[in-house]
Formats: C-alpha cells, sequence, structure tokens
C-alpha cells in the first residue's frame, strides 16, 4: 500500500486567504523524467485540499479544517522531507505553509512559469445508468469545463469564484448520478520551486541568488559567490531586490538580513554530493542508509570545509559507490 510523498510546499497566498500548495505524489506509482530519461517516483504541483472550503480560505478557516481532519491520532500520514509527519506535525506543516506563502505574482516572476487553473472532472456517460452504480466511473468520461493559465492573485480569486460557482450549478442540475469535480491550480514543473515571500527588510541585507551570494549584477551580467562574508551588503531589501533583479530579473532571489547571518564559529557548511546524475544534500547517515535532501536547509552540518570532507572520506566515501564529487556549501541564515 502506497503513501504520499511531499517533496516541497509553497503555499499560495491572496491578500488575507490562502490555497495549500505542494509537489507531492504516491509511493508506489511512477512517471518518467523527461530531461533524464529515467523513471522516477511520480510528483506534481497542485492544490494539496481536503475540500473546496480550503480554496482561498482564511488562515482561520484553513487552520479549522486542519486540526479537525487531523485530531491526533495518526502517527503516519505523510513523508516530508525524507521524514514521517503524524496528525501533530500535519497542524505545524500547514502553519508554516500559511508564514511562506508566496504570492502568483512572486511564482511567475521568480520562476517565469504560470499557474494552471482547472475545473474538471468524471461525467456520467448516456448509458451509466444501466450498470451498477458502484461502477458507473468505468463508464464515465473525463472532461475539462474551465481551463486557464493565471498570472495575477486577482485572476486567481476570479477563477476560484467561478470554478466554484460552476461546480455547485452542474451538481445542482445533475440528473441521475452526480459527476465528480475537482477544483486545481497546478505547474508544469516537477521540480522545488526557488521563489520567495517578498518581505521588507529596513536594516542592512544580503540577496541570495540561485548560484550563490550576490556580489553585483548589471542588466548584461550578475556575479556571485559562495562566501556569505564576501557578498554585497544593501542598506534594505528594496535595494537589494532592485539590483538582484536586474540580470535574469530576479530568479529565485532571496533577501536576508545581515543581523540573521551566522558567524563563521556556527554550524554554517552543508554537503552535496553526485548520486546517480543528480545533485543531492546529505541529509544523516545511520548504521544501515544514508538519507538525502533537495534542500540545503535541511542538510547536516558542519563547522568548516575541511571537517565536512574529512567526514565525507571517513563514512561515505567507498561505502556508498553511487554517491560522489562532494561539494561544500556555505548556508548563511537560520533557514
Amino acid at each position: 500500500m502506497g503513501y504520499t510523498i511531499v517533496y516541497d510546499r509553497k503555499f499560495i497566498r491572496s491578500h488575507d486567504r490562502y490555497i495549500p500548495f505542494c509537489l507531492s505524489g504516491s509511493s508506489n506509482c511512477t512517471q518518467t523524467n523527461f530531461a533524464t530519461g529515467k523513471e522516477i517516483r511520480e510528483r506534481s504541483w497542485g492544490a494539496f485540499v481536503y475540500s473546496d472550503d480550503m480554496l482561498l480560505a482564511t488562515q482561520e478557516s484553513l487552520m479549522d479544517h486542519v486540526r479537525h481532519a487531523h485530531d491526533g491520532s495518526r502517527s503516519q500520514v505523510l513523508k516530508f522531507h525524507s521524514s514521517w509527519l503524524g496528525d501533530k506535525q500535519m497542524v505545524k506543516f500547514f502553519e508554516n505553509g500559511i508564514k511562506e506563502a508566496v504570492t502568483v505574482e512572486d511564482i511567475v516572476e521568480q520562476c517565469r512559469t504560470k499557474p494552471h487553473c482547472t475545473l474538471g472532472g468524471y461525467f456520467p456517460n448516456d448509458d451509466a445508468d444501466k450498470y451498477p452504480h458502484d461502477d458507473w466511473l468505468i463508464h464515465s468520461t473525463y472532461k475539462v469545463v474551465l481551463d486557464g493559465y493565471i498570472s495575477s492573485s486577482e485572476e486567481l480569486e476570479e477563477f476560484v469564484a467561478l470554478a466554484k460557482r460552476n461546480k455547485k450549478n452542474i451538481k445542482a442540475n445533475a440528473k441521475g448520478i452526480v459527476p465528480l469535480l475537482y477544483i486545481n491550480v497546478s505547474l508544469s514543473e516537477t521540480k522545488p520551486l526557488r521563489v520567495y515571500k517578498r518581505e521588507e527588510i529596513e536594516e542592512p541585507c544580503i540577496a541570495k541568488c540561485e548560484h550563490g551570494y550576490l556580489v553585483r549584477a548589471s542588466s548584461d551580467s550578475i556575479s556571485y559567490t559562495q562566501d556569505v562574508e564576501k557578498a554585497k551588503v544593501f542598506s534594505n531589501s528594496s535595494e537589494a531586490w532592485a539590483e538582484a533583479s536586474m540580470f535574469d530579473r530576479g530568479r529565485g532571489v532571496r533577501i536576508i538580513a545581515k543581523s540573521k547571518i551566522r558567524s563563521p564559529s556556527e554550524k554554517n557548511i552543508v554537503l552535496s554530493a553526485d548520486r546517480l546524475g543528480e545533485r543531492v544534500y546529505i541529509l544523516k547517515l545511520t548504521k544501515k542508509s544514508l538519507y538525502f535532501s533537495r534542500f540545503s536547509r535541511t542538510a547536516k552540518r558542519f563547522k568548516t570545509e575541511k571537517e565536512a570532507y574529512v567526514w565525507f572520506e571517513k563514512y561515505i566515501n567507498g561505502r556508498f559507490s553511487e554517491i560522489k564529487d562532494p561539494k561544500t556549501e556555505v548556508i548563511g541564515t537560520n533557514e
């Protein structure tokens, strides 16, 4: 029996309302990675909701639905960042999703992709009533009722409102078997998103970009550093974003207050490695297994690069033949 795996979480916010939005899939279903041609576990971006009432719900209403669904009786609901989440952890999962929520505008600007909104479902064929009721899905046809791409919070709100009205009307006017209808927000991406909540920071800050910390940028070039101490310091987030977005329109840029940067004495080095052609972060090592993460913030930490490489040579190299080419990275914030 399969279980749900959540690979990334980026809730969508529109003013004071939210849509839980995750990259997830089943543990026992696969799909082809068209970039590599390899078979991987299925995953897709979609609305992570239990009912339509969780689509553009206020924080209070959303968390009421979550607490009702997760009453504390289960210790294993799904896996997130390679760890099992039970009912209690699921409440925190949604609370953190709300805190980190981004807008449609953030996704479009930082990821170069537009969310795809649909209302679709299974409608009974003309002869469906001739068969046992429990078998009617076999004699149904999937149809898309509403379909479109959005680029703003306003368009998202308009689509969800229209989809809910259409769904209600279709069900009310159904003669016989009621169609199964679903409202969804999705993306064509199958990877975690480098998109961050835009926050106003009125103190010295730095910009963390896709390949490192920003040193300087112009309309035709950009320079990075892996050493957070060498990053350019801006007076506020507006100034940082303005320069970071000059090149490539600020893709995957995170603005960080300088006061939140760790001192060199703290553990702020993480280790990544090539695993069968995919670069992953080292999460933890147990007696039997080595675990990985796609996110630097959850990776195992070291005080120095030397300590990281010594650990790799001692515990990983030669024991796990599929792991090679270790690289270190400086993590400069409490993320």
